[in-house]
């Protein structure tokens, strides 16, 4: 019998065979929908059906693009939600200034549903000597409706994930809400199959 995941399968039958290999982890014995293995002084409960669900969430927190959809938008900075150090890992991020106005394109917003609008100042002239900051107002355009209350908050825990975060990785600034729904996802799709 033949388990096929996406992008992973393995055979149920060789995981209960005896091997000549030598392996860490062994086959203890079947137990109901799954197996006992152990893992030098550690027993653990292989189930399938679970390990699938946890294969799909790990995929799903690599690379699913939450929808967005557009909002009334929301000014960021200045005198909005962020702090200046906050506003300055945003502006730091990918951006988009082929489109009107600039976007920041950056995956770890947009694979969030966030899509922040970078606005040119009037006056704004563009120094050298001046802050970024100072030439721009920053605003939250898109956010996903998927999550309820999926807002400023979120995009502030997206913010601080990334700021301590030493890798450029999506699974890496997903905030609790995305988390959590992603979770629910992979159980639904397993309970479903």
């Amino acid at each position: 019998q033949t388990c096929a995941l996406p992008i992973f399968s393995f055979n149920l039958d060789r995981c209960s065979e005896d091997s000549d290999e030598e392996v860490r982890s062994s086959v203890v014995c079947k137990f109901m929908s799954g197996w006992i293995v152990q893992d030098g002084s550690e027993l653990s409960l292989l189930n399938p059906p679970r390990l699938r669900e946890m294969i799909l969430y790990e995929r799903l927190m690599a690379s699913h693009v939450m929808p967005s959809e557009r909002i009334e938008p929301v000014t960021l900075w200045p005198g909005g939600q962020l702090s200046e150090c906050q506003a300055r890992i945003i502006v730091s991020m990918h951006t988009n200034v082929r489109r009107c106005p600039a976007m920041i394109t950056d995956r770890r917003l947009g694979h969030n549903g966030f899509m922040v609008g970078v606005y040119p100042v009037a006056g704004g002239n563009g120094d050298s000597d001046t802050s970024p900051l100072d030439s721009v107002t920053l605003r939250l355009e898109t956010r996903s409706p998927l999550i309820p209350y999926h807002g400023v908050e979120d995009l502030k825990e997206i913010i601080k994930l990334v700021s301590n975060s030493s890798v450029d990785s999506v699974k890496a600034s997903r905030p609790a809400k995305v988390k959590e729904y992603l979770a629910k996802e992979a159980t639904r799709d397993r309970k479903s199959t």
